[in-house]
């Protein structure tokens, strides 16, 4: 196992060396008691993190690393170990750390992701509910850092249904909808500030979809004096959407224009 470690160190993206690791600790752990499994997979996940910091966007080093953790969890869960005291909350102040150095690093990201479902499979009730709140605030904090941040906007978008299904939240209400007011108001600067960054405009698209079907149910023509046209268009769902078009010529005027859907438009 020490060779395998001195190994890792110079060749971190060898799979065969993570391959007969964990082929080894399995053979240990089946004779060994919990306690002492327990007391090894810790050590691993700690002597591994110098090489991470060497090579922070190893796959491997992070689904070994993965592989460790729901190990772990399995025993911390038989001995009771609670949500604040678990070693989930280490990895993600692991994480935390990772994303001073480099935001953008989406292999964090990614492992953060796998912590949350995790979380999700171990943990449920109010402390998860906190849980998921604090990594929201996390991520718009790093949103409101970086518009470019795309994998913070991403996470964002698998945290909020959790968020949404243990608070019972119907997507097709107005309550959904107040929920991304804030949201909507940073899409829009994010627009405004980089109009050809691809993530916020994602992040839109997913709110938008996750609203959907938005489709227009009727429409409505009526021809005015001077030549103009008044077309009336109603849409589906909550989304009250500017509703009514004044045509001439080529041109056209909005007229009913709601403040909140300037934001979805």
């Amino acid at each position: 196992m020490d060779f395998l470690i001195k190994a890792a160190k110079l060749m971190p993206d060898y799979p065969t060396i993570w391959s007969i690791r964990k082929i080894l600790m399995e053979q240990y752990f089946e004779t060994a008691s919990q306690d002492d499994i327990y007391a090894f997979l810790k050590k691993d996940t700690k002597q591994i993190i110098p090489i991470m910091k060497q090579n922070p966007k190893c796959y491997l080093l992070w689904f070994h690393r993965i592989w460790c953790l729901m190990k772990i969890l399995e025993i911390e869960t038989k001995k009771g170990i609670e949500l604040s005291k678990c070693s989930l909350m280490e990895e993600i102040g692991l994480c935390n750390k990772f994303l001073e150095v480099d935001d953008r690093n989406f292999h964090v990201w990614n492992y953060r992701v796998n912590t949350l479902s995790l979380f999700h499979k171990f943990f449920s009730g109010e402390s998860f509910l906190k849980f998921i709140q604090s990594e929201l605030n996390y991520t718009l904090a790093k949103i409101k850092k970086n518009f470019s941040n795309f994998s913070a906007w991403h996470y964002r978008a698998k945290l909020i249904p959790i968020l949404f299904a243990n608070k019972k939240i119907q997507w097709n209400t107005q309550e959904a909808l107040d929920y991304f007011k804030d949201d909507l108001g940073l899409i829009k600067q994010a627009f405004y500030t980089d109009p050809k960054d691809q993530s916020p405009w994602n992040y839109h698209s997913w709110i938008v979809t996750n609203f959907s079907p938005i489709f227009v149910e009727k429409i409505e023509i009526s021809d005015l004096e001077d030549n103009k046209t008044l077309v009336k268009i109603f849409y589906s769902n909550v989304f009250k959407i500017k509703n009514v078009i004044h045509l001439e010529g080529q041109g056209c005027e909005i007229a009913n224009q709601e403040d909140f859907s300037d934001c979805l438009l």
